[in-house]
């Protein structure tokens, strides 16, 4: 469908609203283009929802103290899947923010992977004090997990003089638990402020895990973390101990509001994400490598092939991730990082101790090691992995639904 147009925007667009008892469930919404004044898809107590396909302008037609977005997640349960979007502007049109996706206390399990985010921002109202967000997170997830991958995200120079994030929280305080998986994004914010970040993130929690990203700031901060600006990928990686994989290079886009990768950004090794099992395609349905997939929403066509030159000048330190995504259904991701080659045995568990599968039994080099596990013939439930490394042994555990 086509829901209003460029002279006409509808205040929100589609709005899917019920209450705890009756969630609206198994709704899809896609394929659309969408003209908001405010919000172009907005919910309040969905279940098991599907945004996808829909092209988005939010033109701020419509005058809100609060915030304008793209698409407004609230009060889900369940599990939520926004993907393969293309959003083009978010405008404002008071003193609040715009957003690209904004999660609101939301969902079992929410999913963002493969969307276009361009933050191009008209200013329909007097104030210039306005924030942009591509992601924003405004209420707390009651640590369930926040699966936010291969999406890009890019915020060219607003004029406005807030808190630019490419991916950042937006209250004042905090109850994540380590929910947020942040995975194989591109970010790029060219906004000149101090206050211009990659990633803005006033607390030190909440993180389950962040890393093969590519985030690039020329002109303001790499992120923030705690309370305290990190000026570029190094201090970033020492203040927050994220994006151990992560780097920071400049992007070519078709445009400003097409995000697919051009000229020099095609074959570029310093894109070149980790493999995972829930995103085997990129936005436009492109098989993506299973090797080395491009970060951002849009998979190359010509191969990657990740440069581990400088590793001798890294050393890793020993680590046991939290899976992703988790819950999964029916495949998860586990990583883990050692700090020299070493005899590696990782193995699954039911609750009961009963042993289910071994997933790594051997001889591993230092570094980041991924490994799927494909729960697809075993009994929802919570399952347990752990890993023994040389002197390290390390458990975690994980939640598998069908």
């Amino acid at each position: 469908n086509t829901i209003g147009s460029p002279d006409a925007a509808f205040v929100d667009a589609v709005g899917l609203f019920s209450n705890a008892d009756h969630p609206l469930e198994d709704v899809v919404v896609y394929d659309n283009l969408i003209y908001a004044g405010r919000r172009a898809i907005t919910t309040f107590y969905v279940k098991d929802n599907d945004y996808h396909g829909n092209t988005i302008h939010v033109t701020a037609q419509t005058v809100n103290n609060t915030w304008h977005g793209a698409i407004y997640l609230a009060g889900g349960v369940g599990e939520i899947n926004i993907h393969s979007n293309q959003i083009l502007e978010v405008g404002v049109n008071g003193t609040g923010y715009a957003g690209g996706i904004l999660l609101n206390g939301s969902s079992d399990a929410v999913n963002v992977y493969n969307n276009y985010i361009a933050m191009n921002v008209p200013n329909q109202g007097e104030s210039e004090a306005n924030k942009v967000y591509g992601i924003v997170i405004n209420f707390p997830n009651a640590g369930n997990p926040l699966n936010i991958v291969h999406n890009t995200i890019y915020l060219p120079e607003t004029g406005l003089t807030g808190i630019h994030a490419g991916f950042g929280w937006e209250r004042d305080s905090n109850e994540m638990t380590d929910a947020v998986h942040f995975v194989n994004n591109i970010v790029v914010n060219e906004n000149d402020l101090d206050v211009a970040y990659g990633v803005e993130w006033p607390w030190n929690t909440g993180f389950g895990m962040s890393d093969f990203n590519n985030i690039y700031v020329p002109n303001g901060n790499f992120g923030f973390w705690n309370g305290a600006a990190a000026a570029d990928l190094s201090a970033w990686q020492s203040a927050a101990e994220l994006d151990a994989n992560s780097v920071s290079a400049a992007v070519e886009f078709e445009s400003n509001t097409d995000l697919t990768l051009v000229g020099t950004s095609i074959g570029d090794n310093r894109l070149a994400g980790t493999p995972l099992a829930m995103v085997t395609t990129d936005i436009f349905g492109t098989e993506r490598s299973d090797e080395y997939p491009y970060m951002g929403a849009f998979e190359g066509d010509v191969p990657l092939d990740r440069d581990t030159s400088s590793d001798v000048d890294q050393p890793y330190a020993f680590s046991l991730d939290q899976n992703y995504p988790n819950p999964f259904n029916p495949a998860t991701n586990i990583q883990f990082t050692l700090p020299e080659t070493m005899e590696v045995r990782l193995d699954v568990y039911d609750v009961t101790g009963r042993h289910v599968m071994t997933l790594v039994n051997g001889q591993r080099e230092a570094g980041v090691h991924t490994v799927v596990f494909d729960g697809a013939r075993l009994a929802s439930g919570v399952y347990v992995y752990r890993i023994i490394a040389g002197p390290h042994v390390e458990t975690r555990k994980m939640t598998f639904i069908k």
